[in-house]
């Protein structure tokens, strides 16, 4: 009797694939690639941008060898710090509110720094 009220019976259990195979997989999921995909190559083309941009920026902005390496590092700097409280926020707030916050205060932070005069204005 125990055995057939057991909720954790081995007859019950499924393994990942078989979870992941009994999942319908449909347009939503296909736009959810997309639209995630967007989002990580703008992420990453923002973080890794200032090694492209770091040749002109030294003649520009008269940035000496120890400047060149904080402005390029800055970013993965913010990434690192940051990490772990956004994904706290994200597990009890919620994935897409976060994203999608992240991901606007991220755009205004690039445009506006983008008008920066100087490497340390912004």
């Amino acid at each position: 009797d125990q055995e057939n009220n057991n909720v954790f019976a081995k007859d019950d259990t499924v393994t990942l694939d078989e979870a992941v195979a009994q999942v319908p997989y449909g347009l939503f999921h296909i736009l959810f690639l997309f639209a995630s995909g967007g989002c990580l190559m703008v992420v990453i083309i923002e973080t890794l941008g200032m090694g492209f941009i770091m040749p002109v920026a030294k003649c520009d902005l008269e940035l000496s060898g120890t400047q060149k390496g904080i402005l390029s590092s800055i970013g993965f700097l913010g990434v690192v710090t940051s990490s772990h409280l956004w994904g706290y926020v994200a597990d009890t707030r919620g994935r897409k509110p976060v994203i999608v916050y992240t991901l606007m205060v991220s755009s205004v932070c690039t445009f506006v720094s983008s008008f920066a005069p100087n490497a340390w204005s912004f």
